[in-house]
Parts: structure tokens; C-alpha cells; sequence
């Protein structure tokens, strides 16, 4: 059992110039047989290498998970194994809260591997993997010899852990519990068509075509569309709030996937995806990806049809109109932006809005005509008229010594 992470989707561009987030997967590989831990330690006493799994194993691999990986890729191929350990494991990946799981069937997806296999929402499977659901089996290689109480016992566990597969079968398949039973007593393999007859498998991957396009000008007309926008979300110097998306994982034709980030629905010209070329679905659809974006999207009966398409005079005219929609464009941009620096310098300070808010709550204009007063200062003298006042003063003090002078015996 090994597991990776592995990276796609990095900060690519919406055909809108929205800016998407970095988004990560971690890739679980269930190779081997599912066994207890006691059994791997004594297996890895006779060899330098095991191919048990047991249940450490994956909770170990899922504890090391970055918070931010929230897709979980889980390629089984595996006989089965140990029940209590395969239990647990199903239990385990079923509690991955805000997780995605995508299981992949890749060869044998048997007995207990079949109940992990159903710990996925999304069950992919290979066009020759085969399955094989069938009932528990009592193992004990140190018990050779058994009593009546003995083979209760045994089968009291047996019918416990059957009617337990039967359960965790009918919440995820499409089968009632008598059809379920009735494919566990045959215990035969079956193939990944009839496992996607009764709902085991979801999906199963196409093989690969070989598949020969003409080539179409509008691609790469596109990435000059794209890359204008691009220009143009740079001079704007806009900045947009990342959102958080989904990745979507698609089979091509050739057996091959594509990731796609768009929360739902199907895929559309501008959403980011990986990896960059011309992909042919199964359904006909070829979906291009350039510059890690979808640019084109080509239905079934359109393949390789370009009587329709733009020509490059055509295409030529479409990126000059829209070079001078983005040269109009940026030029208002700026002349809005000169408007708000004129607006923030007519700005009034906080000192001034204080002191109109004051003088509101204090009753507003009429209030502040009141508070006008009639006090006039004396009008400022000249030099000669202060001169003409002293002259009078010495008058005055004159006439009063005469008069006092008279008074004297």
C-alpha cells in the first residue's frame, strides 16, 4: 500500500479573469491482501517485503493528509482479505469529512475489496477488472480440530458478518437483499458491465482510440482572446476573491482523464483544466484544453467540421475589435481613476466634518446666524486726530488751574 499526492489546477485563469486556488489530491494505492497487523509483522519476519495491508497502514497514510487535500484517489486491486481490518478501513475512509473519494478498480476487486470499494460515491472502474461478492469465510490454521460449541460459535460469527455485507450491499448497490444473497451464494466473478448493471460500479473507463483531428485555427485564435483578457485583467489591476471549487474527473475516449474545476454541472469554455491538448470524450464530445483553460469544446457531429468555422481574416477582425474594446476600456479606467483622485482631494478633512456635524446638532444655519452680535470696535485713529484730542485734554487742564488759581485766599 503506497500513497502520493499529486498537484493540478495551479491558480489558472477563468475565461473571465477570475483567479482559481491551487487544489490538491492524495492517492491511496490498496495493493495486496488485507490482513491483521499481527499477521504483516510475522510476514515481514520471513521477508524483507509484504504485500499485506491492514488498517494502520491507512490510518497512518490518511493522518499524514494536508488539511487542504480534499479529493482522495483509491486504486484497489485486491483479492480481499481480513474482515475486521477491511471493515474498519471502509469505516475510516466513510469518515473523511469534507473529502471527496473516487475509488478506481484496476484488475481484482474481490470479497472484502469490494466493501471499500463501496466507500466511494464515485466508483470507477477498469474495462477488465472483474468482482467477486461472496460470503465470509472462517479461517484458523492453529484450530485443526473443533467441537459442536466450537462450530456454533463459528457460525453464529459467519451469519453475523453476512448479514452485516448484506446491509453495507443494499444501502450502496442497486439490489435488494435477496439478490444480493443470492449473487453471494454464487460466488463467481463478474465483469465490470455487470457490475455496473447492479450499481457496484458507477462509471467505467473507455479504452483507448486511436483517433486522428484536423486542425482548427479557432484554438489558437482563442488563446490570443485569452491572453488579451489577460492583458487587460493586469492593466485593470483588478484583484477577485478566490473561491472555493471542485475538481472534476473525466475519462477520455483513449482511457486517459482530464481534471476540470468547476463546482457543477458540465464542463464550459474557461474552466481551468489540465492537462493541455485535444481530448476525445466517450460520448464524442472533444474538449481542448490550452494554456491549462478550455477553449473550445467540440460536440460529436461536429468533429473535425471547420466548414462553419471563423477564418483567420475573420478571427483577425474579432481580435482587433476586441484590442480597441480593451484600449476604450482601459482608457475610461483611467480617466475613473484621475475622477477619484480629484474626488479624495476635495475630501473634506475630519476636523471640517467635526465641525459641521457641531454646528448641526446645535440647530444648523439658523442657529449659526444667531449667534452674530452688534459690537463695533471704535474706528482707529489718526496721528492728527490723536493730536487734535491732546491739545483739547491740555485745554481742559489749563481752564481747571485758572479756575482753581482764582479760588485762592
Amino acid at each position: 500500500m503506497t500513497f502520493q499526492r499529486d498537484l493540478f489546477g495551479v491558480s489558472l485563469l477563468f475565461l473571465c479573469c477570475i483567479n482559481k486556488p491551487t487544489y490538491k489530491v492524495m492517492k491511496i494505492k490498496l495493493h495486496g491482501i488485507i490482513s491483521d497487523e499481527e499477521t504483516k509483522k510475522w510476514d515481514l519476519c520471513w521477508c524483507d517485503e509484504s504485500n499485506l495491508i491492514t488498517f494502520k497502514d491507512i490510518d497512518e497514510a490518511l493522518a499524514n493528509k494536508p488539511k487542504d487535500d480534499k479529493l482522495i484517489e483509491l486504486d484497489i486491486n485486491c483479492p480481499g482479505g481480513n474482515v475486521i481490518e477491511g471493515l474498519a478501513i471502509y469505516d475510516k475512509f466513510r469518515s473523511m469529512e469534507g473529502c471527496t473519494i473516487v475509488s478506481n478498480a484496476i484488475g481484482e476487486c474481490s470479497s472484502m475489496a469490494t466493501v471499500i470499494y463501496l466507500a466511494a460515491s464515485r466508483r470507477v472502474s477498469q474495462p477488465n477488472a472483474r468482482f467477486c461478492i461472496h460470503k465470509p469465510r472462517y479461517t484458523d490454521v492453529f484450530q485443526s480440530q473443533i467441537t459442536e460449541d466450537d462450530a456454533k460459535r463459528m457460525y453464529d460469527d459467519l451469519h453475523a458478518e453476512t448479514e452485516r455485507f448484506i446491509k453495507i450491499y443494499e444501502d450502496r448497490i442497486n439490489l435488494s437483499s435477496e439478490e444480493i444473497e443470492s449473487l453471494m451464494k454464487e460466488d463467481r466473478y463478474i465483469s465490470a458491465d455487470e457490475a455496473l448493471s447492479i450499481g457496484l460500479v458507477t462509471e467505467i473507463a473507455q479504452p483507448m482510440t486511436a483517433v486522428k483531428h484536423k486542425p482548427n485555427t479557432d484554438s489558437r485564435m482563442t488563446k490570443k482572446l485569452i491572453k488579451a483578457l489577460r492583458a487587460f485583467k493586469e492593466a485593470l489591476g483588478e484583484k477577485t476573491d478566490e473561491t472555493s471549487v471542485v475538481a472534476m474527473t473525466l475519462n477520455t475516449e483513449d482511457g486517459s482523464t482530464i481534471e476540470v474545476e468547476r463546482e457543477e454541472g458540465d464542463p464550459q469554455v474557461g474552466d481551468v483544466a489540465s492537462p493541455d491538448g485535444e481530448h476525445l470524450m466517450s460520448d464524442g464530445t472533444t474538449i481542448v484544453i490550452a494554456d491549462g483553460v478550455i477553449t473550445e469544446i467540440r460536440p460529436a457531429d461536429e468533429q473535425g467540421d471547420t466548414e462553419d468555422a471563423m477564418s483567420d481574416e475573420e478571427m483577425a477582425e474579432a481580435i482587433t475589435a476586441m484590442t480597441e474594446t480593451i484600449e476604450s476600456l482601459t482608457a475610461e479606467n483611467e480617466n475613473l481613476k484621475k475622477q477619484l483622485e480629484d474626488s479624495k482631494a476635495k475630501q473634506k478633512t475630519d476636523d471640517e466634518v467635526e465641525i459641521l456635524q457641531l454646528v448641526a446638532n446645535a440647530g444648523g444655519l439658523k442657529w449659526l446666524k444667531s449667534q452674530k452680535t452688534s459690537f463695533k470696535p471704535a474706528p482707529r485713529q489718526t496721528p492728527k486726530a490723536r493730536m487734535s484730542a491732546d491739545d483739547e485734554r491740555q485745554n481742559l487742564l489749563q481752564e481747571a488751574r485758572e479756575k482753581y488759581e482764582k479760588k485762592k485766599p
